[in-house]
């Protein structure tokens, strides 16, 4: 698995972390919307790309600059990714397969919610078509570009008049929303989650505050008896499961929290309070996750050595070159090259000391990198001798000077 995409899971399951701690005090001080808009943290970590220094080549193999402990051998790039590249295959693996079973889910709910559906009509209403079915217990918002509501059978004999009319208008407004895009969204970047506990918990959080969000949106102007007639309405609404890119008016777990915050009306300065804390957060947490990109160059620093695999292509060579940070303090720098099917490969092994280094540390640090040119199976048997006899003048000529 390539560091940004490892980055970009660490930076996003931190952000998740700190929005639970931060939603329900949130959701007391400045209301149920600024809650919701605290996702946007983790949110914007997982669309924009990673914040972090870019690494550039360096103009010269020994050119001053940052120190680094470096040691490179040149080979094909496949060879480089290792387990690293089963991992990447695991993970996108698992991501496509939790993606493939909530939409065969998704279909099969569709298929069945569509057979035998009934429209019904609901003035004022033309957001979206509003259809009877068996499928649901409860009513459901469902579609991204074809918009639908479904409501039970009995939708018209059970509920009042009001009932229907707020039920409908909580539905709709998750269309007005863009509700059912934003669980869309979270079911992917739940998808790319799959293997982390702490993501599910996190999904179920922000499906809670959606609807809490959505339910303060309606009632931001409405009465006491609205309110009370609304409480109601919820009460009655238990919902079937249904897909997680479907917004179902309520569920058994939700209605106590959704009742309480209800009974709650925060003050617009208030409102406004919390949606400039949470946008705040997550401005935040975007620059959170800067030590995290700079990591693996401060680990390259501190180490006395650091191997990496690369290719420096040939004159017919398709592959791209990896290229390194500066280099300092030269120890051993070797060129080699092979004859290949794709042309000539030419193999640069660059070695740089750390600062400050005795000639006794270099050579223990060269010697830990001859054990790894020993082993690499990439070499050819005439480059990896060169390199190897080469490697151990050096060796040789920094114990001779100690």
């Amino acid at each position: 698995m390539s560091e940004r995409a490892v980055e970009m899971l660490a930076a996003t399951a931190l952000l998740m972390v700190l929005v639970l701690v931060l939603r329900r005090p949130v959701a007391r001080l400045f209301g149920a919307r600024a809650a919701y808009a605290l996702w946007l943290a983790p949110a914007l970590r997982f669309l924009l790309p990673p914040i972090g220094p870019a690494v550039e080549a360096p103009a010269g193999w020994s050119d001053a600059g940052a120190a680094v402990a470096t040691a490179i051998a040149m080979a094909p790039v496949e060879s480089a990714l290792g387990s690293g590249k089963i991992l990447l295959w695991l993970w996108l693996g698992g991501a496509a397969l939790f993606l493939a079973f909530h939409l065969i889910f998704y279909r099969r709910f569709l298929i069945a919610a569509l057979a035998g559906a009934t429209p019904v009509t609901h003035s004022g209403i033309d957001d979206a078509a509003i259809l009877s079915s068996d499928a649901v217990a409860g009513p459901a918002a469902s579609g991204l570009l074809v918009r639908r509501i479904f409501v039970p059978r009995d939708f018209s004999d059970a509920f009042s008049t009001e009932e229907r009319r707020l039920a409908i208008a909580h539905e709709v407004l998750h269309h007005r929303r863009f509700d059912l895009w934003a669980s869309a969204a979270a079911l992917i970047a739940l998808a790319l989650h799959w293997f982390n506990p702490l993501a599910y918990a996190a999904h179920r959080a922000f499906r809670r505050d959606l609807e809490l969000a959505c339910d303060a949106h309606l009632l931001s102007r409405a009465d006491a008896s609205m309110r009370q007639a609304y409480a109601h309405t919820i009460l009655r609404c238990v919902a079937r499961p249904v897909p997680l890119s479907i917004c179902a008016l309520t569920d058994h777990d939700e209605l106590k929290g959704r009742i309480m915050m209800m009974s709650k009306d925060h003050s617009k300065a208030r409102r406004v309070a919390g949606s400039t804390l949470a946008f705040m957060t997550a401005a935040g947490g975007m620059m959170l996750v800067l030590p995290a990109s700079a990591a693996p160059e401060q680990a390259a620093r501190e180490s006395m050595t650091v191997r990496k695999i690369i290719r420096i292509p040939g004159a017919s060579d398709k592959h791209t070159a990896i290229e390194t940070a500066n280099c300092t303090g030269e120890l051993f720098a070797s060129n080699t090259s092979s004859a290949a099917k794709d042309g000539e490969k030419k193999t640069r092994i660059l070695l740089c000391g750390k600062p400050g280094a005795s000639n006794a540390q270099s050579a223990e640090s060269l010697e830990r990198a001859l054990a790894g040119i020993e082993k690499e199976a990439d070499l050819s048997a005439e480059s990896k001798a060169q390199i190897m006899t080469a490697l151990k003048a050096r060796i040789a000529e920094l114990r001779a000077a100690n």
